[in-house]
């Protein structure tokens, strides 16, 4: 194990550099809080099977809540990334800061925890991606955007938690002997409550309402016939999100 993993800070950085050290995990810690919850809300939502449980004109609502958390999360990324200027606080630039300010027996150490948490090509093109995008039509709306002569860069749900995986590993690589807990706590596996496990978080809780009060979460049992020639049309994890709701319910599967 890296010796950093089992020192303070204050055992690794000079004394004067704690404060701007500390507000600057803060701030990072913060910033990588909201955006997992952004990313629980959108698994969340993705996996709830509304074409099965609402009508087509019934489900807007989860349309704008997966494109504002999808451009949240992009934005929370290229702003602690790709910003470019002395005074915009990223973590690549805070990274260096706090290698310039470690002392010096423990620097080798410390470039061994950055080598493990350095970005590949792969994990820059994706960070490209984002930037471009965010330019082009989530901070700003470019000329060439609007009027079709530039093609939007197609960014991935999957390449956004791929993102997020890669800025946790590059935040832990200076958080030392610290424990974070990365999600808002009603959110977070790691809590739990009492001898029954997880609690539910809100968002579970509303969509078991919504899918409570479905028309579509009993349609087997009153129009067994339509059933039939719709389910044929679903994909396989469609009706296994179904028939979790079914379970919640206490009606069979489907």
């Amino acid at each position: 194990m890296n010796i950093l993993r089992t020192l303070n800070p204050d055992e690794v950085l000079p004394e004067e550099f704690i404060p701007e050290y500390s507000s600057g995990m803060q701030f990072f810690h913060l910033q990588l809080v909201h955006l997992n919850a952004n990313i629980y809300i959108l698994d969340h939502v993705l996996e709830f099977p509304y074409r099965i449980l609402l009508p087509a004109d019934r489900s807007l609502f989860f349309r704008f809540v997966f494109e504002n958390s999808f451009y949240a999360s992009l934005l929370i990324i290229t702003r602690l990334t790709t910003d470019q200027g002395a005074d915009f606080f990223t973590l690549p630039r805070f990274k260096n800061k706090v290698r310039r300010a470690m002392k010096e027996e423990y620097l080798g150490d410390f470039d061994d925890l950055l080598r493990e948490a350095k970005f590949n090509s792969h994990i820059e093109g994706m960070l490209k991606k984002a930037s471009t995008l965010r330019s082009m039509r989530v901070a700003h709306s470019t000329e060439d955007f609007v009027l079709g002569n530039a093609e939007e860069p197609l960014v991935r749900f999957g390449e956004v938690k791929t993102l997020r995986d890669h800025l946790v590993v590059l935040f832990d690589a200076f958080t030392f002997n610290v424990d974070h807990v990365m999600e808002p706590l009603q959110y977070s596996s790691r809590v739990q409550v009492g001898s029954s496990g997880m609690s539910k978080s809100d968002i579970q809780e509303l969509l078991e309402l919504i899918a409570g009060n479905s028309f579509g979460l009993r349609l087997p049992e009153s129009d067994p016939d339509r059933w039939v020639v719709q389910r044929s049309g679903y994909l396989e994890r469609e009706l296994k999100a179904f028939n979790h709701y079914r379970h919640v319910f206490g009606l069979p599967e489907a």
